[in-house]
């Protein structure tokens, strides 16, 4: 197994995050996730939680 650091360039997907070149969850991200993931169970539209984001304010990553 290998147990070295890779030294990526590319953007973490939303959720995480690169620390010393490891891939690790961004903890405010992952409560982002969870909070969508829960608002879309509920039957929220895509719309709607593009609204609730903002409201929370929450944008894009930049």
């Amino acid at each position: 197994m290998r147990t070295e650091s890779l030294n990526i360039k590319s953007r973490a997907p939303f959720g995480y995050e690169w620390v010393d070149g490891v891939l690790t969850h961004n903890e405010i991200e992952q409560e982002i996730i969870s909070l969508l993931a829960e608002l879309k169970e509920a039957g929220s539209t895509y719309a709607q939680l593009g609204d609730e984001l903002a409201k929370l304010g929450y944008f894009t990553k930049a």
